[in-house]
Formats: C-alpha cells, sequence, structure tokens
C-alpha cells in the first residue's frame, strides 16, 4: 500500500524501512522522517487526531518529536503522520546494567536524563499538549544525555 505524505510525496511501506509495531501503529522511516501508519485509522479520524495534529503543529522543541505530517490513504483518507525521526535509544534500555556499564553511563547521567524528561513534559505542557502515553518506550535518549519525547498524538 502506498501512502501520500504532505508536503513530501509519496511513499510505500516495506520490511525494508519498517522501524517497528506497537499496540496502535506501524513505523517506517523515510528520509529523517518516522512515519507511522495507524492500525485503526477510522478510530483516529472519529477521535479528530488530524484536527490534533493541526493543534500540536505550533509546538517547537528540541525535547519534543512533534507530527508535521498528516500521512493519506489512495482514497485520500488520514491514516497516520510522519515525524521527525530521533535517533537514539529508548530510555527503558539506558537504565539496564549492561547498557550503562558498556557506555559508562553514571548515577549523574540518570539525573541528568530524568530531568531531561521533566523538561519535556513541562514543554509539553506550557504548549497545551497532554501526554496521553509517557513510559519509558516514548523517550528517546539520545547523545549528549538528550531526551525526546515522541508520540505526540
Amino acid at each position: 500500500m502506498s501512502v501520500t505524505i504532505d508536503g513530501i510525496g509519496s511513499f510505500t511501506p516495506s520490511q525494508a524501512n519498517h522501524l517497528g509495531t506497537g499496540g496502535e501503529a506501524s513505523v517506517y522511516k523515510k528520509d529523517g522522517l518516522a512515519v507511522k501508519i495507524l492500525k485503526e485509522p477510522d478510530k483516529a479520524r472519529a477521535n479528530n487526531l488530524p484536527d490534533k495534529i493541526d493543534l500540536l503543529s505550533h509546538i517547537l522543541s528540541p525535547r519534543i518529536a512533534i507530527p508535521r505530517h498528516k500521512v493519506y490513504d489512495n482514497k485520500g483518507l488520514f491514516v497516520g503522520y510522519a515525524m521527525p525521526l530521533v535517533a537514539g535509544e529508548p530510555v527503558f534500555k539506558i537504565i539496564s546494567g549492561d547498557w550503562k556499564k558498556r557506555n559508562g553511563f553514571q548515577h549523574s547521567d540518570a539525573v541528568k536524563v530524568v530531568e531531561q524528561i521533566r523538561l519535556g513534559n513541562v514543554e509539553a505542557h506550557k504548549f497545551g499538549a497532554v501526554i496521553g502515553d509517557g513510559n519509558e518506550m516514548n523517550y528517546i535518549y539520545a547523545p549528549g544525555n538528550q531526551v525526546v519525547l515522541i508520540d505526540t498524538d
């Protein structure tokens, strides 16, 4: 199935560009974007997700990966969105003993990560956004103790 990314163009999700699948969607990469194709786009449309994406688009923060482009099927129906692709590891991985040892991750680094999570949440709330699924998979740890909130629909 080929889809259209608003403002970008045509895209064909495939195993070659597949990043992962969760409860709500499958995610693919394309040119610096994470393209989220929803499993239940009818439900998302009924819950006004396209309008919510429009409301979120004014948020400009390095701590939050905001949906920037709507994705449509060949009938022109909303089926997902695209947001900046964030390089790094989900926060849950960096708290494991093995990862910490391999990367020289210290207690002071963990404190900085928690502070980055807090600041990202504060910024989201400052812009009127609500974080409905703030779990350890939705915070990405990037180099320099930077943490980016993803899945902000």
